[in-house]
């Protein structure tokens, strides 16, 4: 099964990037057709092809996880799945820089900034991203002895680092876009080199995790029930940080001046930097829980909820950045800090839901491996609360004008969370002590 939906992420990525090179030529020819009279047509068209490149890179993410469902005699698992975290946070980060952008809400004095930096950061996480994916397609094509396909992998990690470093140089090189198309098309052919090679290593998937007859667990159970621990322990530790973070932001109302409001910053960049040490411990954990056997159709959710929480984890950190820029003094930064805010806060609560989902489907599949079908059903139930929380939460902060309706909501979201956090207790404390008793 690994292997099949490996090799669907090969073959669709391979005809995301023959696509994307396609677009690329479409988006040459309007270029040279500006200031000739074309009007309106080629602004729709120019919006038609912008909307294409976002659909493309959000599939190009979508084919490196199933990529990631690699057989594990490829040992190429990590590898896809941080190749998926580094192409989501690109995504994420040119998804936030054209919001800001279109909505103006970026300052004309910040816009070449912002536009410079993110582009700059796009295009290495970009090529990070296919470098990982070479390195993971030298790996199944070493596993599978095929040397050709290993040797046009090596070959497309040299050509794709040094179009990036032609890329970073500061002249104008106006040949490098062909360059970089026809680095696209030599990934998109060893893409569906790849897609040939993984099924050969189908056979190799991971034998059952139980041992037969007696109900003992097979030693990689012990991942997951690791992974659980820690995330609920760095979870804990990240609440806490959390609670400081406000205290220090409401300590910041009785600011007098400039030199009180650096006090606050110096504050929060010190929790902020616990806050990101536990974060990372819980990315960490959902990492170990992501190595469950193959059997118990875990993965595959961890993998999905561990890069969201990765993009999510970005998101904090570029928030956290805003807010010590705007602590620091700059009354630009201040006004940029309260447009843009809101927003990224916004995405990172959609994102956390999805995030929150995944894992709760991991562990729903965790207990139904185990032969847990009431820890399960108990997972699955937690699903329900987790949406209508962030129902409730889009509800209050749609009626903000309306005072007593949004304290009611905000009340009733507030409950409502918390009985899904005693559900997820519930069922992931249960699946660790279930796995460390059959180990």
């Amino acid at each position: 099964m690994g292997a099949r939906t490996a090799r669907l992420g090969f073959a669709g990525y391979a005809a995301t990037l023959v696509v994307l090179v396609g677009v690329g030529f479409w988006n040459a020819w309007l270029m040279s057709r500006l200031g000739q009279g074309l009007g309106s047509n080629v602004d729709g068209q120019l919006k038609i092809m912008g909307a294409a490149y976002v659909a493309l890179e959000a599939l190009g993410v979508a084919a490196l996880w199933l990529m990631s469902r690699a057989p594990l005699a490829a040992r190429s698992r990590g590898l896809l799945v941080a190749a998926t975290i580094v192409a989501g946070a690109a995504l994420v980060i040119g998804l936030a820089e054209r919001l800001l952008v279109d909505g103006h809400v970026v300052s004309y004095e910040r816009v070449e900034w912002m536009l410079r930096v993110a582009g700059v950061t796009t295009a290495v996480a970009w090529a990070a991203s296919e470098i990982l994916l070479a390195v993971a397609g030298v790996r199944i094509a070493g596993a599978a002895g095929d040397a050709r396909v290993r040797g046009l992998a090596i070959a497309a990690i040299v050509a794709r680092a040094l179009v990036l470093g032609l890329w970073l140089v500061p002249a104008r090189l106006h040949w490098l876009v062909w360059v970089h198309r026809a680095n696209d098309l030599l990934f998109a052919v060893l893409c569906a080199a790849l897609a040939q090679v993984v099924m050969r290593l189908g056979g190799a998937e991971s034998a059952q995790a139980a041992a037969p007859g007696d109900g003992r667990l097979a030693a990689e159970w012990r991942a997951p029930a690791e992974g659980i621990s820690l995330y609920l322990g760095a979870g804990v530790a990240r609440v806490v940080c959390a609670l400081l973070s406000w205290g220090v932001m409401y300590g910041a109302r009785s600011a007098q001046g400039v030199g009180d409001l650096r006090d606050v910053r110096a504050q929060l960049l010190m929790v902020a930097t616990l806050s990101a040490l536990a974060t990372i411990a819980m990315l960490a954990g959902l990492w170990r829980i992501s190595s469950a056997p193959a059997e118990s159709r875990a993965s595959g959710p961890a993998l999905v909820a561990l890069t969201l929480a990765t993009i999510g984890f970005g998101l904090d950190l570029w928030g956290t950045y805003i807010t010590a820029d705007a602590l620091d003094g700059h009354v630009g930064a201040a006004f940029f800090a309260m447009d843009a805010l809101p927003i990224i806060g916004a995405i990172g609560g959609l994102i956390g839901l999805g995030a929150a989902v995944s894992l709760l489907l991991a562990l729903a599949s965790l207990g139904t491996a185990l032969g847990r079908d009431d820890v399960a059903a108990r997972a699955r139930g937690a699903i329900g609360y987790v949406l209508a929380t962030g129902a409730l939460a889009a509800c209050t902060l749609a009626l903000s004008r309306a005072v007593e309706l949004m304290v009611a909501l905000a009340l009733l979201a507030l409950a409502v969370a918390i009985a899904a956090l005693v559900q997820f207790l519930r069922a992931a404390l249960a699946i660790g002590r279930e796995i460390r008793a059959r180990l």
